[in-house]
């Protein structure tokens, strides 16, 4: 269960819940929260929990399974979001430079758009 998780311990500290719903059933709550509480973190879905509920039989048969899902889904979220971030931070920059190649060609047009 512990090899499933390591990848995002490397990304975000993971809090367990154990709770006892029933008489046969457990619930466990997996919470993914930031490395440095400081750090501002916009990626909602970064701090999705995992809950799942059953007996212990078909937790300890199951939990693993859910477990790598949720991993490769989280890892798959980040890097989206970080690829995504990294070209927000690009835009005002290319935003910039065209405006700038517009300036230059306006300058070298006279009025109305007459070439001189």
């Amino acid at each position: 269960m512990f090899q499933e998780l390591m990848p995002l311990l490397g990304q975000r500290i993971l809090l367990f819940t154990l709770s006892r719903v029933s008489d046969g059933q457990i619930s466990v709550n997996i919470i993914p929260k930031p490395i440095k509480s400081d750090k501002q973190d916009d990626g909602a879905a970064l701090t999705t929990p995992l809950s799942v509920t059953g007996t212990p039989g078909e937790l300890d048969e199951q939990l693993p399974r859910q477990l790598v899902e949720f991993v490769e889904t989280h890892l798959g979220l980040s890097s989206t979001l970080k690829v995504q971030k990294s070209k927000w931070r690009l835009l005002p920059k290319q935003q910039e430079k065209q405006l700038g190649n517009q300036r230059v060609r306006n300058r070298r047009s006279g009025p109305a758009g007459v070439r001189l």
